[in-house]
């Protein structure tokens, strides 16, 4: 049953206290309506309390702080409160707990596209990312194409519409960056559905929400990344080794070793082995998903082994190139030389097909090309560390052509360094079967 007391007046109730000695809260009943109290603590706070029955139940209802909240005001509310209960069958605790969380979860989906990518930036996701540059990279995608886009909307609000809007100017001419990009959209967009950031728990930006679209595209134009024409290589190599700066030095090692740049610029001593020629990548530094990935040995030419025993070892340092804070050397870096050795050069070094110039990861390319049909395609594939035949095949050959792919790499080198022509390029025939 309610609380029934004596009514208090304003100022009988201004002077009630907690009692002393009681640690917990203590209810004084005031009387004005049935279940109204003042509650005390020990801490000197005081607060209205409505205590009534809600069907089966007995709630203690909050009617605000005293005496910010009057008697007079707290009668009002009591009065207002019971009457829902009775006439309306209300519970105003549950309303008010519905509300809250209503609230909450409307402050949750108040978040925009730009503040989820930021937040995004802070998982743990990023900080699985191996290089600081591909942190950097990832971020720079999503404020280049996606925020100008839809950074002023909020997560919950972004729909299949608004993914095609930032996909469509770039999938044809840009298509590999274009993938990056919707893929970087749905990561964003996955964790703010499990941070509670957006309401439908379908994602407009993943593969099947996007797979008639995609269709509809028709094949995009896939372009290969610029790449220093094959009887310019000496040359370019030529000029690189008059670039000042490890960042060309390293692409001296690049170019000489065709493996990828991030490959490079986390090259560690402990990797070379120079009396065995060898540099092996350990798995945990390979493209590709951690399950399938490999150990990449790489044969060091004359060149490659030259160009190490010239690099002076930093003490307290393991990088094979050091930046001059003693890091990881970044792509932008690398690409910043490259580009400075194209605009020194009198008629620079630019892809023939595109006419743009040559980057970094084009010498791979370069590579390729000069190799095509001087040697078994598969020498080649494995050099670059691409994947050989079917899965089965991968499965059971698990040999890497170590010495069969040292003529190889030293022929290159011989044709980087101007060494070489194509007259007296050594070819290996393919083995029959």
């Amino acid at each position: 049953m309610p609380i029934i007391a004596k009514p208090l007046a304003a100022l009988e109730v201004s002077r009630l206290s907690h009692p002393e000695g009681k640690q917990s809260k203590h209810l004084h009943p005031v009387g004005t309506v049935p279940g109204l109290c003042l509650q005390t603590t020990a801490s000197g706070g005081r607060s209205w309390i409505l205590r009534a029955k809600v069907g089966s139940k007995r709630r203690d209802m909050g009617l605000g702080s005293y005496p910010a909240v009057t008697l007079a005001d707290a009668h009002k509310k009591a009065r207002a409160a019971i009457d829902a209960i009775r006439t309306e069958g209300r519970d105003p605790v549950a309303e008010k707990r519905e509300a809250r969380a209503a609230l909450i979860a409307k402050q949750m989906r108040d978040l925009t596209f730009a503040q989820a990518v930021e937040k995004y930036m802070g998982t743990g996701r990023m900080a699985k990312l191996r290089h600081d540059w591909q942190r950097a990279e990832w971020r720079t995608t999503l404020e280049t194409y996606a925020v100008p886009v839809i950074g002023k909307m909020l997560v919950d609000e972004i729909g299949l519409p608004d993914i095609k809007r930032v996909l469509e100017p770039i999938w044809q001419d840009k298509n590999a960056t274009a993938v990056k990009v919707r893929g970087r959209i749905e990561s964003v967009l996955a964790w703010a559905i499990d941070a509670g950031h957006r309401q439908d728990a379908a994602n407009p930006a993943s593969k099947g929400a996007l797979k008639q679209w995609i269709d509809d595209q028709g094949g995009a134009t896939v372009t290969s990344r610029p790449h220093v024409a094959v009887d310019r290589m000496a040359a370019w190599f030529d000029a690189v080794g008059k670039q000042d700066g490890m960042a060309a030095v390293a692409l001296r090692f690049l170019a000489l070793t065709a493996v990828r740049v991030d490959n490079v610029a986390g090259a560690r001593w402990g990797e070379i082995d120079c009396d065995a020629r060898v540099w092996t990548i350990p798995a945990a530094r390979m493209k590709g998903r951690a399950k399938d990935r490999r150990e990449h040995r790489i044969p060091l030419s004359d060149e490659a082994l030259a160009l190490i025993d010239g690099l002076e070892r930093r003490e307290g340092v393991d990088l094979l190139f050091p930046s001059p804070r003693d890091k990881e050397l970044t792509n932008a870096a690398i690409g910043k030389a490259m580009r400075t050795i194209h605009e020194k050069d009198e008629t620079g070094f630019v892809d023939r097909d595109s006419g743009s110039p040559a980057v970094p990861h084009g010498l791979r390319a370069s590579f390729k090309t000069w190799a095509k049909g001087k040697f078994p395609r598969d020498l080649v594939e494995t050099a670059l560390a691409h994947k050989v035949g079917s899965k089965t095949e991968q499965a059971y050959d698990r040999g890497d052509a170590l010495d069969e792919r040292r003529p190889i790499m030293q022929a290159w080198s011989d044709w980087c360094m101007g060494r070489a022509t194509a007259d007296n390029v050594l070819v290996i025939a393919p083995i029959k079967a």
